[in-house]
């Protein structure tokens, strides 16, 4: 039987109802959370990115193996664009402060990534080789001998998706970024603490918390609860009384609640139209042409009024598609690099012109990785990836994990270069929930598969 909690908790998480008033009781919370505010950014590769692609051997043997095995694909890079972008002599080599961890090898991003090049020779991003949804650590040994405890439809882009915003298939009620605030905020329903400037995703949506959607800059007032309705104040102020007093003669408590909750999503529409109208921070991180700039620019304006919206910790989701790249990779991949790239670089230029550079930390995931053997001209659906973890916080200008292995049938080999993850994403996310605030003793209930890995394993943050 369905509770009056569960119809609100439910019934709320779409239209203006999201949208609750922020409460004294809210902000008094956040405060009480601690003086330093902290975010974390999401930023997910939909389609799924190949990582051999973005992060390629430098040291001249490696890269040979490397060139090796992918030549039918190095063969189709024949644009004048594109022309060469992927001859060593052209990468963009990384310097990591933790060469020696690395067994003589070394990395290249493609030339496409200037700015994370930039960001990450400067010490301020990481990357974290063999990233992947696990439910155990497991080997391809594990996997032959039939004991390997595999999760649920690998290479499905929807299920995949799914397992790694929230670790489950694809139907899923609630993601880790949600249940990372609601460990946080504990009882309290925060509405600022989860917004999405992209989808409106399941990786945003707790126990508690609902995942706000913003996706525009400039957030309009409820119609008719402005100034003006039709021309006449008069009438505006009619509906905003309306909107007030609506659902105090309801007898149903279920009808009362959900009433009380339109009228308060109301108010918060108008209060956000209000403070982000107000407000030109984030502007320059926008890029003509570059949509995903536009999501960062509305991370930084939501970033710039957290003072005044009474939250010290939130977490954020922006997104880019276009990454399922089964054929005419070179004549696609390049401009996505390019154009994630240049959208990471002006957000991380604001964040450090505004002073909170360490206090924003964001990363990359994506549905799986690719395989390292090209089709052809593209590549199919693999299992674990690389990724980005760029802010002033992280434990910077290293690699942690298992990056290229340009041979076949290594102990992480599932076929056709299909990675095995040696980091689950339990770890990965893990490391970020702690940064935020979330306790040791939460992490299991964020994360259903954390207590079967080593949990000292990625020093992430300094």
């Amino acid at each position: 039987m369905t509770t009056r909690r569960q119809f609100l908790t439910s019934s709320l998480a779409t239209g203006a109802a999201t949208m609750m008033p922020v409460t004294m009781t809210q902000m008094g919370m956040a405060s009480a959370q601690g003086a330093s505010y902290r975010a974390l950014v999401c930023l997910f590769f939909y389609g799924a990115l190949d990582n051999f692609d973005t992060i390629i051997p430098y040291n001249q043997s490696a890269y040979n193996e490397w060139a090796t095995v992918r030549d039918p694909l190095l063969e189709t890079y024949t644009d004048a664009a594109v022309a060469g972008t992927r001859e060593r002599d052209n990468l963009l080599e990384l310097t990591p402060v933790n060469a020696g961890d690395l067994g003589g090898n070394a990395y290249g991003l493609a030339p496409q990534m200037p700015e994370l090049a930039r960001i990450f020779n400067a010490g301020d991003a990481s990357i974290v080789g063999g990233v992947g949804p696990l439910i155990r650590a497991t080997t391809r040994q594990d996997i032959d001998d039939d004991i390997a405890q595999l999760p649920p439809k690998l290479f499905s882009h929807n299920d995949q998706q799914s397992l790694w915003q929230t670790s489950s298939p694809e139907g899923a009620r609630s993601g880790w970024g949600g249940r990372i605030a609601d460990a946080i905020y504990g009882g309290t329903r925060t509405i600022y603490s989860t917004i999405s400037a992209s989808s409106n995703p399941t990786f945003l949506v707790g126990d508690l918390q609902r995942s706000l959607e913003i996706r525009s800059p400039n957030v309009s007032p409820v119609a008719g609860t402005g100034e003006k309705y039709l021309g006449s104040t008069e009438l505006a102020g009619l509906l905003r009384d309306h909107y007030a007093q609506l659902g105090i003669d309801h007898s149903n408590l279920f009808s009362r609640d959900y009433a009380a909750a339109q009228a308060g999503g109301v108010v918060s529409a108008n209060q956000l139209s209000e403070l982000m109208g107000g407000t030109t921070e984030g502007e320059s991180v926008e890029i003509d042409g570059n949509k995903l700039s536009e999501q960062f620019a509305i991370v930084a304006k939501m970033i710039s009024l957290r003072g005044a919206l009474g939250v010290d910790k939130q977490v954020f989701f922006v997104s880019m598609g276009g990454f399922d790249t089964h054929s005419d990779q070179a004549g696609r991949l390049p401009f996505l690099q390019s154009g994630f790239d240049a959208a990471i670089g002006s957000f991380y230029d604001w964040l450090v012109a505004s002073g909170i550079s360490s206090n924003v930390t964001t990363f990359t995931a994506s549905d799986f990785g690719r395989t390292f053997k090209p089709n052809a001209s593209g590549t199919d659906h693999g299992w674990a990836g690389h990724h980005f973890v760029i802010g002033g916080g992280v434990n910077g200008g290293r690699i942690f994990g298992d990056l290229v292995l340009p041979v076949d049938g290594h102990p992480l080999d599932y076929g056709r270069g299909r990675l095995i993850p040696s980091m689950s994403v339990d770890q990965y996310g893990a490391e970020m929930a702690k940064w935020l605030g979330v306790s040791e003793a939460s992490l299991p209930t964020v994360f259903p598969n954390y207590s079967n890995f080593d949990p000292n394993a990625l020093p992430l943050f300094a």
